[in-house]
């Protein structure tokens, strides 16, 4: 499975991130570090802070 798979599944779709943050996330993925759901979340809300 991979990283946008896995994250789908847990209600979380990464597709609306910048390919930097998913690609960032998808390190730690492979390195067997997954993010919570609220990690996530807080992802997307600091990245949508900062384009406004």
């Amino acid at each position: 499975m991979n990283c946008i798979d896995y994250y789908k599944q847990m209600g979380v779709d990464l597709t609306h991130l910048p390919i930097n943050e998913r690609n960032a996330i998808a390190s730690f993925f492979l390195e067997n570090m997954v993010f919570s759901k609220e990690e996530i979340e807080e992802i997307f809300r600091d990245n949508l802070e900062k384009r406004e």
